[in-house]
């Protein structure tokens, strides 16, 4: 097989053009191909002819108006599965079909179930039509990138989009679920409204990895994503964001061939943890109708993320671009610092870093930091406090029990006093999955950049040998194996640590079994494998 990957900048090297995001252009393409092969591309195809022996001409209909990198077309010995929107686009089904070199076409079934409702979802969250008349989904062999969004053509490396009931981990299924609902995103945020130039990446990549795990909780509410977005998405952001040579989100290119450099965890997981800070602070409905009616207006037009910010301003009342500015522009992320009197707490803010040796010169950035504080003494649920200036005291806490970030919804650490640390390890059943995994998270970032203490972290950890979820011990095992990586050249703390991992999993391993049912659910199966293969790591007996 053959297929196309023209972003950012290689449309150029394929056919002469003026390839630039923002100067689009309509296409009519046609290929000659020999006739036992199949070719596809944007659009639908609307003539085939027999010329020379053995080969044909296929055209295919005129593209709308597009940037030159979505452009795309393949050619190869393919088959496919096709199935149908549910709503219908100018009176008919969509045709949704997952494409494969001949004889993987049953891998595509998985993907061909979320296709089609991932488009009707966005359809209606967006406001508006999917605006192509049909959806192709191709595996690609030997593909460089994860997938490629070409306009109603998205190309997958085969992990992405396939998977075999009797062969694949259970894992890719949440995987292809997830990588089909990023692409289609996509096909409105990002082809049918693309951002003006390269240093805008990050709008495009962020809000379709925002997306993408909309769409998965919104048909998987069971898998718990967004603790899964916690545990691996922010976790992976706050790490490059944690060091000095990181870079902002938003990112100057001066040359489109500096683009490739910046399709990294600060565009994706940065771009979408401070998406999501401002989705929890807006509320998904008012969200929603601010990226549809920016959508709208720009529809087969450029942006920028001023007009973004424009639209969820206006259909909010927030000032957005004040909320978000520094999220954006500036480089790190804050460290919230916390310490307690009688009754009140008081918090600062400062920029963190891995090598904890922040110098006053880096110190500079003031965040918008919502607190998502719990435990106000008399007020129930999480306020809607937020953090403008670098101090200030909070008075009114509830000494028994207060937490901040509240489900994870901010990109920050939490630094809280070290007794406090261990309090809230006795109180578990009063924390989401959400807050465990990002107080988890603080507590080891702390603790490797000097902030803060192992002993601190370990205090806290004590209390999970009863956790049940596997996102939660994810981040509990992850922790502990960072641990022994740093400490693991002294046998006696190495050891004190492999009696206290299995201290820690003993009751789980124990209540979960050893053995794989038939038809347990998504999370239970991967739990069981990963405890065992903790328990085996640290010397279990079995």
């Amino acid at each position: 097989m053959f297929s196309t990957q023209f972003e950012a900048c290689d449309a150029r090297r394929a056919f002469p053009c003026f390839d630039e995001p923002r100067l689009k252009a309509t296409f009519d393409f046609e290929i000659e191909i020999p006739e036992d092969q199949v070719a596809l591309s944007n659009m639908p195809v609307k003539d085939v002819t027999k010329n020379r022996e053995g080969f044909q001409t296929v055209s295919f209909e005129r593209t709308p108006v597009m940037s030159t990198y979505l452009l795309a077309w393949a050619v190869g010995d393919f088959e496919y599965v096709e199935a149908f929107t549910e709503r219908r686009y100018n009176g008919k089904q969509l045709p949704v079909r997952v494409y494969t070199t001949r004889g993987l076409k049953e891998q595509g079934r998985w993907a061909l179930e979320h296709a089609p409702k991932t488009i009707d979802l966005f359809s209606e969250s967006f406001g508006i039509d999917y605006p192509l008349p049909k959806s192709d989904l191709l595996a690609v062999h030997e593909f460089t990138h994860g997938a490629m969004e070409n306009w109603g053509l998205v190309t997958y490396r085969t992990t992405a989009v396939l998977f075999d009931e009797k062969t694949s981990d259970a894992r890719y299924r949440n995987r292809v679920a997830y990588v089909v609902a990023h692409e289609l995103a996509h096909q409105w945020f990002g082809n049918l409204v693309t951002m003006d130039w390269w240093d805008e990446l990050w709008l495009n990549e962020s809000f379709a990895t925002w997306a993408g795990w909309y769409a998965v909780n919104e048909f998987h509410p069971d898998w718990q994503v967004w603790a899964q977005f916690v545990n691996e998405g922010m976790e992976m952001a706050f790490k490059l964001d944690g060091m000095r040579a990181s870079h902002p989100v938003h990112v100057p290119v001066q040359d489109a061939l500096d683009v490739n450099q910046i399709f990294d965890h600060i565009s994706y997981l940065k771009g979408c943890s401070t998406l999501r800070m401002l989705v929890n602070h807006l509320g998904e409905k008012t969200f929603l109708k601010g990226v549809g009616a920016y959508l709208r207006k720009h529809a087969y037009g450029n942006a920028k993320t001023e007009y973004l910010w424009e639209a969820l301003s206006e259909a909010s009342g927030a000032n957005v671009p004040e909320l978000m500015g520094n999220w954006i522009e500036k480089i790190g992320h804050p460290l919230i610092t916390v310490a307690e009197e009688p009754g009140q707490i008081s918090i600062k803010q400062n920029r963190f870093l891995a090598t904890g040796d922040v110098k006053p010169e880096e110190d500079e950035t003031v965040w918008w930091v919502p607190l998502g504080l719990q435990g106000k003494v008399g007020e129930q649920g999480v306020q809607t406090l937020a953090l403008t200036e670098r101090d200030t005291v909070i008075r009114d806490i509830d000494d028994d029990f207060y937490k901040l970030n509240s489900n994870a919804t901010g990109f920050f650490r939490t630094n809280y006093p070290p007794a406090r640390l261990a309090k809230l390890g006795t109180q578990l059943d009063r924390l989401s999955n959400e807050d465990k995994i990002s107080i988890i998270g603080s507590a080891a970032d702390l603790a490797f950049s000097g902030y803060g203490s192992p002993t601190a972290l370990l205090s806290f950890l004590q209390g999970f040998s009863g956790e049940t979820n596997y996102l939660v011990w994810c981040q509990v095992l992850d922790s502990l194996s960072t641990l022994k990586s740093i400490f693991g050249q002294d046998d006696l703390i190495k050891q004190g640590l492999e009696n206290f991992s299995l201290k820690l999993v003993n009751a789980a391993v124990e209540k979960i079994g050893w053995e794989f049912p038939e038809n347990e659910d998504y999370l239970t199966g991967l739990l069981r494998k990963r405890l065992l293969l903790h328990a085996a790591a640290n010397g279990h007996s079995g």
